[in-house]
Protein backbone atom coordinates (compact mmCIF):
# COMPACT_ATOMS: atom_id res chain seq x y z
CA UNK A 1 0.00 0.00 0.00
CA UNK A 2 1.27 3.44 -0.91
CA UNK A 3 1.78 5.69 2.12
CA UNK A 4 2.71 8.80 0.15
CA UNK A 5 -0.72 10.36 0.61
CA UNK A 6 -0.27 10.29 4.41
CA UNK A 7 2.86 12.40 4.10
CA UNK A 8 1.14 14.90 1.82
CA UNK A 9 -1.82 15.19 4.21
CA UNK A 10 0.58 15.76 7.11
CA UNK A 11 2.36 18.44 5.09
CA UNK A 12 -0.94 20.22 4.38
CA UNK A 13 -1.83 19.91 8.07
CA UNK A 14 1.47 21.60 8.88
CA UNK A 15 0.72 24.43 6.44
CA UNK A 16 -2.70 24.77 8.07
CA UNK A 17 -0.95 25.54 11.37
CA UNK A 18 2.14 27.35 10.09
CA UNK A 19 0.50 30.13 8.07
CA UNK A 20 -2.04 31.35 10.68
CA UNK A 21 0.64 31.26 13.40
CA UNK A 22 2.98 33.28 11.20
CA UNK A 23 0.17 35.77 10.55
CA UNK A 24 -0.46 35.99 14.29
CA UNK A 25 3.20 36.80 14.88
CA UNK A 26 3.08 39.47 12.18
CA UNK A 27 0.04 41.30 13.60
CA UNK A 28 0.90 40.82 17.28
CA UNK A 29 2.49 44.27 17.70
CA UNK A 30 -0.73 45.88 16.45
CA UNK A 31 -3.10 43.69 18.45
CA UNK A 32 -4.31 44.65 21.91
CA UNK A 33 -4.49 41.43 23.90
CA UNK A 34 -7.09 40.88 26.64
CA UNK A 35 -6.19 41.71 30.23
CA UNK A 36 -6.01 38.05 31.24
CA UNK A 37 -3.22 37.37 28.71
CA UNK A 38 0.11 38.97 27.99
CA UNK A 39 1.66 39.67 24.62
CA UNK A 40 4.63 37.55 25.60
CA UNK A 41 2.51 34.44 26.20
CA UNK A 42 0.52 34.93 22.99
CA UNK A 43 3.73 35.52 21.06
CA UNK A 44 5.41 32.47 22.59
CA UNK A 45 2.44 30.27 21.76
CA UNK A 46 2.33 31.54 18.16
CA UNK A 47 6.10 31.08 17.86
CA UNK A 48 5.89 27.49 19.13
CA UNK A 49 3.04 26.74 16.74
CA UNK A 50 5.12 28.19 13.90
CA UNK A 51 8.00 25.90 14.81
CA UNK A 52 5.75 22.86 15.14
CA UNK A 53 4.01 23.57 11.84
CA UNK A 54 7.33 24.14 10.11
CA UNK A 55 8.69 20.87 11.44
CA UNK A 56 5.60 19.04 10.20
CA UNK A 57 6.02 20.56 6.75
CA UNK A 58 9.74 19.88 6.50
CA UNK A 59 9.70 16.35 7.90
CA UNK A 60 6.70 15.34 5.80
CA UNK A 61 8.43 16.58 2.67
CA UNK A 62 11.62 14.71 3.60
CA UNK A 63 9.66 11.56 4.34
CA UNK A 64 7.82 11.91 1.02
CA UNK A 65 11.18 12.04 -0.78
CA UNK A 66 12.38 9.01 1.18
CA UNK A 67 15.45 10.54 2.81
CA UNK A 68 17.08 9.27 5.98
CA UNK A 69 16.37 12.57 7.71
CA UNK A 70 12.65 12.07 7.07
CA UNK A 71 12.78 8.64 8.71
CA UNK A 72 13.92 10.20 11.98
CA UNK A 73 12.31 13.65 11.84
CA UNK A 74 8.80 12.62 10.82
CA UNK A 75 7.91 10.73 14.03
CA UNK A 76 9.62 13.42 16.11
CA UNK A 77 7.54 16.16 14.49
CA UNK A 78 4.33 14.23 15.15
CA UNK A 79 5.32 13.88 18.81
CA UNK A 80 6.18 17.59 18.98
CA UNK A 81 2.70 18.42 17.72
CA UNK A 82 1.19 16.12 20.34
CA UNK A 83 3.24 17.80 23.06
CA UNK A 84 2.14 21.22 21.83
CA UNK A 85 -1.51 20.15 22.05
CA UNK A 86 -1.00 18.76 25.55
CA UNK A 87 0.75 21.93 26.72
CA UNK A 88 -2.06 24.03 25.22
CA UNK A 89 -4.65 21.90 26.99
CA UNK A 90 -2.79 22.38 30.26
CA UNK A 91 -2.84 26.18 29.81
CA UNK A 92 -6.58 26.18 29.24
Amino acid sequence: MNKQWIYKCTEYFGWLHFLPALLCLAVLPFYDVPVTLSKASVGATAFLLTLVGGSLIYSSRQQFMGTDLGEKAYPASLVSYLLFVLIGAQWL
